[in-house]
């Protein structure tokens, strides 16, 4: 088929004006369009999604190309590959290259079918989402036979987990004892007294063995074609990590209803199968407490640490209860302090809002966004 040239009347997008040629930040076309409409071309390549530092594009109905930062995520490649060989009957997708440059990865794989399970949630009756659920657990009991002798990625190296207390995902690790990890949890507890610090240590729960883990199944990593499971997404966080960390991923990373509906549902099933479930999650929340909250622990952590110390010892470390209105451990109208000391309570209105005040001081100077 021959390709008629433009008439000379029509200048080529080459050399339209600047103003003309800046290109549109998804996938449309610019103002070169009404001459590219006189030709054959259409473009397959579309913008699927876009977060903070990366985006996904459609190449025609089958691959995904992932544009991401290659100072993150430098895990999700082998681990992809890793279960490809580990597990082809599972739906892993099939990674066709990879490379960086100028600061970027780029990954090809083969695109996932369907849907993501958050988009469809609230139109999928009560058996589907059984089904599902059924369907992801079988995945991860798969997973879970895959143990290593350490907490690391697939290849040895670092994890870049999402960590309870930040949002962002750092390199941590290989550990191979629970003592190096917990040294790393004891490390962002800042001024946590130490006889707390070694109440915590003692009632660690055992890590073994280090079992592979995804660590953030999310609704929007679970994709669904018919009412069915039809493949699992984002490994960038996947690893080896203690026998209960995707038990306890699932309640202390929890996002919006469908989430929430979504992870209480795949928590609830998990719990038997999963080492000490209940007990990591406790020990585990209050970890993340000591270590992301302004003003110290809820009431919630309070209870652990009244379980594990004698009343009259717990007393003299109460400086790190949280005191705001409602949450009066002493049931008076004073606040009993660490130092021994009393306090009368602020009005509530007071107290609310300069709470608030240093949570969003503190969200804003470690996240740079109060949400």
């Amino acid at each position: 088929m021959s390709i008629q040239a433009p008439s000379s009347t029509e200048a080529p997008p080459c050399i339209l004006p600047r103003r003309d040629r800046t290109p549109c930040a998804g996938c449309g076309y610019t103002p070169q369009r009404a001459y590219q409409d006189r030709t054959k071309y259409r473009s397959q390549l579309a913008l699927d999604f876009v977060g903070r530092d990366i985006a996904t594009w459609t190449i025609g109905a089958d691959t995904l190309l992932k544009d991401s930062s290659a100072a993150q995520g430098g895990n999700e490649v082998d681990t992809l590959r890793f279960l490809r060989r580990k597990a082809p009957e599972l739906p892993t997708p099939n990674v066709k290259a990879t490379w960086e440059t100028g600061g970027r990865r780029y990954i090809v794989q083969d695109r996932v079918p369907g849907q993501t399970l958050g988009a469809v949630w609230h139109e999928l009756d009560l058996s589907a989402k059984v089904r599902i659920l059924d369907q992801v657990v079988a995945v991860i009991e798969r997973w879970r036979t895959f143990t290593s002798g350490k907490m690391s990625s697939v290849t040895g190296g670092p994890v870049e987990s999402l960590r309870w207390w930040s949002t962002g995902f750092t390199p941590w690790g290989p550990f191979r004892r629970k003592r190096e990890l917990f040294a790393y949890f004891e490390a962002a507890m800042g001024d946590c007294p130490e006889v707390v610090r070694h109440m915590l240590w003692r009632n660690m729960p055992d890590c073994r063995p280090w079992t592979f883990s995804h660590g953030d199944l999310h609704v929007y990593n679970i994709m669904v074609e018919d009412g069915n499971l039809s493949g699992i997404i984002d490994f960038a966080t996947a690893g080896f990590y203690p026998v209960w960390w995707e038990y306890v991923q699932l309640r202390l990373a929890c996002g919006a209803k469908p989430d929430h509906e979504w992870k209480h549902m795949l928590q609830l099933r998990m719990k038997d199968s999963c080492h000490e479930a209940e007990g990591a999650m406790r020990w585990a929340k209050v970890c993340d407490e000591l270590a992301f909250l302004p003003d110290g622990v809820t009431n919630a952590a309070v209870a652990w640490l009244r379980e594990q110390f004698p009343n009259e010892r717990l007393r003299r470390y109460e400086a790190i209860a949280d005191v705001r209105p409602g949450n009066d451990q002493n049931g008076g109208g004073e606040l009993q302090r660490g130092d021994g000391l009393t306090a009368k309570p602020e009005s509530k209105t007071t107290a609310t809002k300069a709470y608030l005040a240093r949570w969003r001081a503190k969200l804003t100077t470690r996240h740079g966004c109060w949400r």
